[in-house]
This record gives structure tokens, sequence and C-alpha cells, in this order.
């Protein structure tokens, strides 16, 4: 999600229906990330966690949460999401931080 190679974590918290982020940290060979800077806010890479949907992310309204490599060729991962109405949408990620994506396209599940 930040554009550095290294995995990042983003995960919804469901009591306040958000999404979060937390960067990843790379590991000591620089061969992929350290896992240990995904376990909290404190150990990632800004040490913190950051809200990245503020709002509307809970399990009742998004079912289901699907995180996908870049399907829209600017190189950063995209979301695919099944609502409660049944609606597929994609989410195109965002490299700046804080800022949620955005519904690229809303097509039927059926």
């Amino acid at each position: 999600m930040t554009g550095d190679g290294v995995a990042d974590l983003i995960y919804r918290t469901d009591p306040d229906a958000t999404l979060r982020l937390r960067w990843g940290i790379a590991n000591a060979s620089g061969s992929g990330v350290d896992l240990n800077s995904l376990t909290s806010g404190a150990n990632s890479a800004d040490g913190q966690n950051i809200t990245y949907g503020s709002s509307g992310w809970s399990r009742a309204s998004i079912p289901h949460i699907i995180g996908t490599p870049d399907v829209t060729g600017d190189s950063v991962p995209d979301i695919w999401t099944v609502r409660a109405d049944s609606w597929v949408r994609l989410y195109t990620g965002k490299i700046k931080c804080g800022r949620l994506w955005r519904p690229r396209k809303k097509c039927s599940a059926t």
C-alpha cells in the first residue's frame, strides 16, 4: 500500500466498522516483511494503526472483503467486496495513506 515494496496489512475492526492500515517493515534480509511489524500498530513502520476506511465497513453491510494484487494497473493493491445487498464492488487502492478506496465499478453479483 505504501509503495515501498514491503507488505502492509489492512484489516477490519467490526465494532466501529472501519478499515485500518499497518505499514510493514522489511525483514533483516530485505526479501520480505518482518511479520512482527504487522502484529501491532506499535510495531509497524510508523508506530500506529491508520484509519484507512472511516465508516461503513461492518460485517453486516459488507460480509465479504477480498484483497487482491493490482487490478487497475497502477501498482497499488485493490479490494473486491460483496455487500449485503448482493452488489459486488471494486475499490481501487490509493498510494496516499489515510484515503479510502473509491468504488471503481459496481456490478450485480447475479
